[in-house]
């Protein structure tokens, strides 16, 4: 367990188990060839190795796992095979899907942000000066 005596002990990764990784055997980087024969090896079906290849590259594989986890057959008991006849497109499509619902929101929300910035700049403009926003000795006038 992480000593939380230490203001960073909340910056401790913890992994499955709540076991700290400090103190833990060191695991290996793999490679993305790698990645993918796990995967091939674990019983998953590839359609499309290079879109599997740049998916991984892309955006890794511990965050794609959070998509293909319900596809493997028992992943919180330690068993990563996949359940059979799952391919690749099983969870990749959803991937995209996600990505593309993200950047929809992320261009909407940005959008929103700036006209409610553009419009108080404006209206606290209107009420005095430039620097209406700013009370006395640099404090924050809250409307």
């Amino acid at each position: 367990m992480a000593d939380n005596s230490s203001s960073l002990s909340l910056l401790t990764v913890l992994k499955p188990g709540g076991s700290s990784h400090i103190g833990a055997e060191s695991k290996p980087a793999k490679t993305i060839d790698q990645m993918i024969a796990l995967m091939s090896e674990r019983g998953l079906v590839i359609t499309d190795e290079a879109e599997l290849r740049q998916v991984l590259f892309d955006c890794n594989y511990y965050r794609l796992s959070g998509y293909f986890r319900s596809f493997q057959v028992n992943p919180a008991a330690g068993d990563n095979r996949y359940r059979p006849g799952t391919r690749d497109v099983d969870f990749l499509v959803p991937y995209a899907m996600d990505e593309k619902l993200r950047n929809i929101i992320l261009k909407g929300t940005a959008k929103v942000e700036l006209t409610l910035r553009s419009r108080i700049a404006y209206l606290l403009a209107s009420d005095g000066n430039a620097y209406t926003y700013m009370g006395p000795i640099g404090t924050f006038v809250v409307l």
